[in-house]
């Protein structure tokens, strides 16, 4: 899904969500990720071995969200079509050229209009994470019964909770704005770090996570970029948007060059230009001030970030054309569900960016 417009990347805005792509072909095939195991016991001698625990947690089905869009065109243009592979048949006029004119530029903006559908239904993902409005799907519940960002996350079997959320501020545990001790108490958190009363996610044994890379990626829209470069003391020759294992420029500029070492952290800024805008049904994608802390390399390799398509030839948009009509139309169809497992609370940390009140 390679497609550039004026500079902008789709593909990779999308890149950047951490999705794991996996190809379905029911709409009840289950969610899968990697999960956690139980300790072994002692066997006493002369004794029975204990069962092995293994925490898996409940299976987790999609809920597929299905959309598309069509281009209309004539069936005069289809018969001029068929008339010649070399499209001699297309009368050299201004009409036939119009026509095809029209498809090519309205057939591009439909998979533009596609990739950013896919873009916007991944992203909420994170910024509706912070209530459980749905089952399923964005906004919904984990295998544990929380959203995926709360401060009641069960460990030890019910008996404790850790949260990848939440900040005290004046004695009341709030959703901090973005400032250099939010993002400390972020990575900290991320560390297993119990702070003021709130204990770091951790693994249901009580164990902390360990991020491999050493990198946390600092997930901001559009317009906490700025803010985000000066927490980081960034000067003005940063690459906000080098990415993805892209290569040096010219100038020996590399992939790594948006990495900063920060008060002993690797700290990367991953803008997210897609967070606040408002779609056409009138729907915002999070606001302005959400902000993210990730252990990409955690949420990579757990797969517990999952963007599903519903299809039996492939992952990708499908395209369907129907000549059978009065005008021809050529669709483009997706069926895309969006999930989290509760493992991805053990990855990434989550604020509002607004100051509000966490019960």
């Amino acid at each position: 899904m390679e497609e550039e417009l004026q500079g902008y990347d789709l593909a990779g805005e999308l890149n950047k969500l951490a999705l794991s792509p996996k190809t379905v072909y029911s709409p009840t095939e289950r969610f899968s990720s990697a999960g956690e195991f139980g300790d072994i016991k002692e066997i006493p001698e002369s004794g029975i071995a204990p069962d092995i625990h293994v925490g898996k947690g409940a299976n987790k089905g999609y809920q597929f969200h299905t959309w598309g869009g069509k281009v209309v065109y004539t069936r005069l243009l289809t018969q001029w079509l068929q008339a010649s592979r070399e499209l001699a048949g297309i009368p050299n006029d201004t009409t036939g050229i119009e026509y095809l004119r029209h498809i090519k530029e309205s057939s591009t903006g439909l998979v533009r209009a596609g990739i950013r559908k896919l873009l916007e239904l991944g992203a909420s993902l994170y910024t509706k994470g912070f209530s459980a409005t749905q089952i399923n799907g964005p906004a919904g519940t984990g295998e544990d019964g929380e959203p995926l960002f709360s401060i009641h996350h069960p460990f030890r079997d019910g008996t404790e909770e850790y949260a990848n959320c939440g900040m005290k501020v004046s004695g009341t545990i709030v959703h901090p704005e973005l400032s250099e001790d939010s993002l400390i108490h972020a990575i900290k958190a991320l560390k297993g770090t119990e702070q003021d009363g709130l204990q770091g996610p951790v693994l249901q044994n009580g164990m902390k996570i360990d991020n491999i890379d050493g990198v946390y990626d600092l997930i901001v829209p559009i317009e906490l970029e700025a803010e985000a470069g000066r927490i980081l003391n960034v000067n003005t020759e940063w690459i906000p948007y080098a990415f993805n294992g892209k290569s040096a420029d010219a100038n020996g500029n590399s992939a790594q060059t948006n990495i900063f070492s920060w008060k002993g952290y690797k700290v990367r800024i991953i803008p997210i230009s897609i967070f606040g805008w408002t779609n056409d049904d009138g729907v915002s994608v999070g606001n302005t001030t959400n902000w993210f802390v990730r252990n990409t390399r955690f949420i990579k390799q757990t797969k517990s970030l999952q963007m599903a398509g519903l299809s039996g030839s492939g992952f990708g948009l499908k395209t369907r054309i129907d000549p059978n009509t009065d005008t021809a139309n050529m669709k483009i169809i997706g069926d895309y569900a969006f999930e989290f497992s509760r493992v991805a609370s053990l990855g990434i940390w989550g604020s509002k960016g607004d100051n509000t009140t966490i019960a």
